[in-house]
Order: C-alpha cells, then structure tokens, then sequence
C-alpha cells in the first residue's frame, strides 16, 4: 500500500504521484495508516506506540480536523477485560474534563474489532524529554507543577485516581509569548471509585519509578497516591534525578516502600522550602502528605510566595494564540496540510463533492463535442447522474448531522467547565474548612488537657471560656463544611446526570453520521466505474491532457 502524505488517500501500486494533488507517494508499513475508524477519522501518521496501544495523527474527514486516534493493540483487544479497561479511559475522562487533561471527544469499536479512542490533537512535548536536557528552573517546574495539581484536583473530586503519573504523560505545549501550558493524558489504568474493580488485589500497574509506596503494598489508594507520583515528578524536574539511586528498575519498588528519599540539596541547591515541600510530597504515610490536591496547591503556591517566584500565566484566548503556535516548527513540517479541494469550501467539497461534480460536467462537455458514446456508457452515465445528486443531497445532510454533533460536544464542553469550575470552588472550601476544623479541634484538645492539669481556678476559668469560644466556632465550621459537602454532591449529581443526557444524545447522531458515510461510500462507489469509462472514451479520442485540471475527488470509506 502506498499513501499520499497530504490528502491522506490509500493507493495499491507505486504511481510515484498522487493524482489527486501530485504529491509524491509514501509506502506504508502499518496496516492501519490509510484506515477509516469510526466512519470518520482517516489515521494518516503514528505519533507513537506503547505496550497496550498506539497513537496516531488522524483527519476528521466531514470536517477537516486533525485528532488523535488511539487504538488497543490487536493482542489485547480479544480481551473483554483489556477492552473494558481501554474504554474506562474515555468514561473516565468525559467525567473530568479539565483543560489541563487531554479531552476524549469520541471512541468506539470498529466491525472487525479494533477499539479506538478519539482526543484533542495537541502538539505538545513529552516532559520526559525537557528533562533529558537536565533539571528545569524553579519557577517553571512550579509552574507545570500546579497545573498538573489542578488537574488531578479535578480529577479526584470526581472520583478518579489517575496511578500511572509520570512525564511520559505529561504533555508541555509552548504558546506563543506564554509559559508552559500542561495537558495530562493516559488515563488508561484510572481507578474510578465508584466502578467495580477490573484487577485482582495483588496487579500493580504503573512505572517502578513515580508509584507510591501504598499502591506496591496493594494497600488502599486514594488521591495522594498521585500526589506522590507528582511529588517524584518535581524531585525529577528539579534536580534531573529520581529519589532513590538504584541498579535495576525492581530496585525502585523496594525503596519507595524501605528507603527515605535522598534529599533533594544533596543532588544539586535546592531551597530549603522546596525541599521540604517535595519531601512533604514523598513521605511513606500517606497521612503525613499532603491531605488532598487543594492542599498541594496551596502548598506549592507558598513555595512560588516566599521564593519570590511570578505566579501562574493564564492562557489567553487572544487570536494570535492558534493551534499553529502550539506546534514546534520542525514537528510542523512532518503533518500533512489539508487537501485545497477539502478546505476551499467545506460545506461543498469535504467529501470531495464539488470535485465528483466537476468531473462529471467535464466529462459531458467533451462528449457534446464527440461522436456518440455507445448506448451502454450513456446509460450508465445517466445513473451516475442521479447517484450523484443522491451523493449531494446526502453530503449535505451528513455535514448538517456532523454539525449538530460538533454543537452537542461544543454544549456538553460548557456545561462540564461550568459545572467543573463550581465543583472546583466547592471542593477547595469544603477542604479548608476540614483543615480548620482540624486545626481548632486539635488547639481544643490541648487546652482541655492544660485545664485539666492547671491547678489554678482563674486559669481554669480563662481555659474554660476559650475551650467554649472553640467547640462554638468548631460548631460553626461543621455546618459550613456540610453544607459545601452537600452542594459538592448536588454538583457532581448535576454532571453526571447531564453528561449521560448529552452522551446519549450524541451516541443517536453519531451511529447516524456512521450510516451516512457508509451510504455516501457506496454511492462514491457507484459513481466512480462510469466516469472512469468515460473518462478513458474521452481520453482515447482527445489526448490524456483533456483532464490534467479534473482530479479524481479523494472521497472514499475504507
């Protein structure tokens, strides 16, 4: 198979030139680079491949968008249970929706059983590879450190441990004239709370060097699992190195559950309270971390405070930031441009459309100068006639069903930001409400053993009165702190319900766009043999130059 690395189209033999744009042609190797998944998505470049899955650039065909395609390699997905993992991803995504995580806008499973997930393309840099230069200054590892600490803020509000954090799945984009912008992907191997287990006590999965000591002991995890994972994130970021020093990767999980962390100033100069703050990160006991992300955060921000460090930068919605300033220019180079025929106009030509009807008046033109064809191809080019009307009306009514699912993703987006953001503030309240309480109930505590040891009954009193002031504000706290758990509730009720609402509708547009482009492909496919005929009848009396400025439109499902 050879492809054409600009419009994407899938050729049998080595033509050297594309004849739809003159684009010199590509052989492939994968077997899926050239596929249509989902009816939609055309996978024209593998951007990378790990155990369970590989990635790839995709072209949303109605409407010329570029995604990211992730399939379940071929092995696992006869699995039942390594499928219903690979689709846990998406559900446990589409109930986070943050835009410091990499966004699932569609996935599925093809007839011949290849499971995909469709996310947001980001041309971003792995983390792991801004530190392969070594160590990132302190204001730009707090930087990505407190985004990554939103996100997963976010994540764990609602329900979902990520337990596979690492810099691999830490994408950094540059935006023009902005620092780093984060986006947290793979939630491959995401615990979700409230879902029945899919592994056995004793299977860990993650990477030896970023897991927690708990999740090796096959303890409980919650939220701080990860907060350890980010904690090894920044010892990595700011010191180029990993806590422990170690022979073999299996030498990591044994010292994350036996050894202290070396120091961070011990491997280069690190500040005392960012070393203190990191440490914090990677202690054992998961109660002698911080309490939750809201906590990490307020931590981290201390940190930026005292080190006189500038605060986060907000990405701008400003025109000048465009998906082309995301991407690195020489990673620019290798993605193929959208064809001219797709992009000239897209409610006419996305599926080749215009193209089918400037062939076909091409063709009629030269035969009104031309003997007679035989009875046969006239017949035939009538057909193709009304299968192309049918092909036109039929474009048009899947644009407008692919609209309607743009603007349904475009709703379900709103409403998690909005709902998210008031989940977030939610949350964050509650949590410092809980500290606070903690805190005065511990003073409490330590004025009625003072009371109680004071032998003296004006000190008594004073500590009495105090040992009131506190259990009356303790009191307060408590109703505060319940009724933000409550509305915290309400709120991911709220979402829950209307994400199901949303996919449900968007589950019914989308298995109808899936049908028109199977009709559209076999329309393409009843039109295609008579124009070829006749273009050939052309050709043979007039000279092959006669349609040098007609290519054959691109549009085909396979």
């Amino acid at each position: 198979m050879f492809l054409c690395p600009v419009c994407s189209s899938l050729y049998a033999n080595d033509d050297s030139l594309c004849p739809i744009d003159g684009a010199t042609v590509e052989e492939v190797t994968d077997p899926l680079i050239g596929r249509t998944v989902g009816g939609r998505y055309r996978l024209i470049h593998r951007l990378g491949a790990g155990g369970m899955s590989c990635v790839y650039l995709a072209r949303h065909v109605l409407i010329d968008r570029l995604v990211a395609v992730k399939t379940l390699r071929a092995r696992l997905a006869v699995d039942p249970e390594q499928r219903d993992r690979f689709m846990r991803e998406a559900r446990a995504v589409n109930r986070i929706n943050h835009k410091n995580i990499v966004e699932i806008s569609d996935y599925g499973e093809t007839s011949d059983g290849i499971a995909y997930l469709v996310m947001e393309f980001v041309p971003g840099e792995p983390l792991f590879r801004l530190l392969q230069a070594g160590p990132l200054p302190l204001d730009r590892a707090l930087h990505i450190t407190v985004q990554i600490a939103r996100a997963l803020a976010r994540a764990h509000e609602m329900g979902v441990i990520h337990r596979d954090l690492k810099p691999e799945n830490i994408l950094i984009v540059r935006r023009r004239n902005l620092a780093d912008e984060v986006k947290v992907l793979d939630f491959g191997i995401a615990k979700i709370l409230d879902a029945p287990s899919l592994t056995g006590s004793q299977q860990i999965f993650g990477t030896p060097g970023y897991i927690a000591p708990e999740y090796i002991k096959s303890h409980n995890i919650d939220g701080r699992s990860d907060l350890y994972s980010l904690g090894v994130v920044l010892y990595e970021m700011v010191t180029g190195e990993l806590p422990f020093d170690y022979q073999f990767p299996g030498d990591l999980l044994v010292k994350h559950v036996t050894e202290d962390p070396i120091p961070p100033s011990a491997r280069c100069p690190v500040p005392a309270c960012m070393e203190e703050f990191i440490l914090r990160a990677l202690a054992k006991d998961p109660n002698a971390r911080f309490r939750d992300a809201h906590h990490f955060l307020a931590g981290a921000r201390a940190v930026r405070d005292e080190l006189g460090l500038q605060g986060l930068v907000e990405p701008s919605d400003s025109p000048e930031n465009t998906v082309l300033d995301l991407i690195p220019p020489a990673f620019l180079k290798s993605i193929p441009p959208a064809p001219a025929h797709e992009s000239d106009n897209p409610a006419h030509g996305f599926m080749g459309v215009t193209q089918w009807r400037s062939r076909f008046h091409a063709i009629h033109e030269a035969l009104a100068d031309l003997p007679d064809p035989p009875d046969p191809l006239r017949a035939r080019l009538r057909a193709a006639n009304e299968a192309l009307e049918d092909f036109e009306e039929s474009a048009a009514l899947t644009l407008h069903r692919q609209t309607e699912i743009e603007n349904v993703i475009a709703e379900g987006r709103d409403m998690r930001m909005t709902l998210g953001r008031a989940i977030d503030q939610a949350s964050e309240t509650a949590s410092t409400l809980r500290g606070k309480y903690e805190e005065l109930a511990s003073t409490r505590d330590i004025k009625r053993e003072s009371r109680a040891r004071s032998g003296d009954a004006a000190t008594s009193d004073v500590l009495l009165w105090e040992i009131a002031a506190c259990d009356a504000t303790l009191e307060r706290f408590a109703k505060q702190r319940k009724t933000q758990v409550r509305t915290l509730t309400d709120l991911r009720n709220e979402l829950a319900r209307r994400n199901i609402d949303l996919q449900s509708r968007l589950d019914v547009l989308v298995a109808a766009t899936e049908q028109d482009v199977d009709a559209l492909a076999k329309l393409e496919r009843s039109i295609r043999p008579a124009l070829d005929e006749a273009e050939r009848y052309v050709k043979a009396l007039l000279g092959s130059e006669h349609f040098s400025s007609h290519p054959t439109p691109p549009f085909s499902v396979r």
